[in-house]
């Protein structure tokens, strides 16, 4: 089974992941999550010796997301190449869910700190 062989739900489904993922590791890396006037607020600034526990959650979760979403990735395209590998198919699939969900965590809990 080949790339050309895979049906085109899967080829957009590697497509989307590939995006997410970039997505997610342009917007993990940025410094400012949240700007307001002069103010601004992001997840990787100094803290010095002592870092909130919501901050470090939520570099948790965004690390980990991304980490995952990488594993999505991977699995999909084992998946394509490999023959009778349906099941990584799927199993990427259903991994890509938890990346999701490790993404929204970090976005909730920062979001919920930060009003």
């Amino acid at each position: 089974m080949g790339f050309g062989e895979t049906t085109t739900v899967v080829k957009v489904a590697l497509v989307c992941a590939c995006v997410g993922l970039l997505l997610h590791i342009v917007g993990l890396a940025t410094s400012s999550w949240f700007v307001w006037g002069p103010y601004n607020s992001g997840i990787w600034f100094d803290c010095g010796s002592y870092c909130a526990d919501y901050i470090q959650a939520t570099r948790a979760f965004g690390i980990i997301g991304c980490l995952v979403g990488f594993a999505t990735i991977c699995l999909i395209l084992f998946g394509i190449f490999r023959t009778s590998s349906k099941v990584m198919q799927i199993l990427g699939f259903l991994i890509a869910g938890g990346a999701a969900a490790c993404i929204m965590l970090c976005v909730i809990i920062f979001g919920s700190k930060n009003t």
